[in-house]
């Protein structure tokens, strides 16, 4: 079955054996000063033809890519070629992803995040956030794929540091990650929720409610609204635990409106699990007194 690309559908290839799959083949045996000369060659013959596009569009992606490698703190080459990629204007998703990448290879701010990031996966977690703070200062709003490292620097230390800090801290560093430009939904922004519903169980200074609607419900992911299994293991869907965790809120529960804002398809009762915690909850409380008037009597 052939390959459909988003915004077109796949075609017989004309040009398989005259020349895009030798373009294809110099490409990977990087022999790219070649297959651009045969890929230009297709080009001018049919300038319309989508595999030929393709194959140029590849080769012009890793010459950039090369460019990059080759020289780092000169960039005048890589927008050259970088420019003709842009210039032919493919609807085509899997490349337009790969020029995506080499934007961000190129950003002036590509090797010190990546720097930071490294920083952060050591467990540097200050110094990571002070450089992730400083490119922020200098540079302004990051590109999304290099806030979304920014973000994940901010969760590895809160993960590991939380506990050490003052509440405001916190509270500051999760106004932070709110700053950022990232993606969402995603397995970053479901990780701070989850940082979140723990931290909030044994720190009464964030409201675990508000900081949920602030959060935007409209972002969980399916995983987010199922259980998980791990080594024969089960654990509540992160939805089903939070509504437990409402309990300890001092809001006042509009259980009507987080429906609504949840647009991902659930089977979970959230007024149900919440009575459910508020009745265990209960529960304890009376087998406590029972227990101190026994003491007494």
């Amino acid at each position: 079955m052939g390959r459909t690309y988003k915004g077109r559908s796949s075609y017989e290839n004309k040009y398989a054996d005259s020349g895009t799959n030798k373009v294809t083949a110099l490409r990977k045996q990087g022999n790219l000063q070649q297959a651009h000369q045969l890929a230009m060659t297709l080009y001018s013959a049919d300038r319309n033809d989508e595999w030929v596009q393709r194959a140029l569009a590849w080769v012009l992606h890793d010459i950039v890519k090369a460019e990059l490698s080759t020289n780092p703190n000169n960039l005048n080459n890589a927008n050259h070629w970088f420019n003709q990629l842009l210039n032919m204007r493919l609807n085509d998703q899997y490349i337009n992803d790969g020029i995506e990448r080499l934007r961000v290879q190129m950003s002036p701010t590509h090797h010190a995040v990546e720097n930071a990031n490294n920083l952060s996966k050591a467990r540097q977690h200050q110094q990571a956030l002070n450089e992730f703070r400083g490119i922020s200062n200098q540079y302004g709003k990051l590109p999304m794929a290099q806030a979304e490292k920014y973000g994940w620097a901010i969760y590895r230390c809160l993960k590991d540091d939380a506990d050490q800090m003052p509440v405001l801290a916190v509270k500051r560093m999760l106004v932070e990650y709110n700053s950022l430009d990232t993606e969402k939904p995603s397995m970053l922004h479901t990780q701070i929720l989850e940082f979140v519903l723990r931290y909030s169980r044994s720190n009464q200074g964030i409201d675990l409610y508000r900081y949920f609607l602030n959060w935007n419900p409209a972002y969980l992911r399916p995983e987010d609204v199922r259980p998980s299994e791990y080594q024969g293991k089960v654990t509540a869907a992160l939805l089903e635990r939070l509504s437990k965790e409402l309990v300890n809120s001092p809001s006042v529960i509009d259980f009507n409106d987080l429906d609504r804002r949840i647009e991902i398809s659930h089977d979970i009762s959230l007024i149900d699990s919440y009575r459910e915690s508020v009745f265990g909850w209960l529960s304890m409380l009376i087998k406590k007194i029972v227990c101190m008037t026994c003491g007494i009597s």
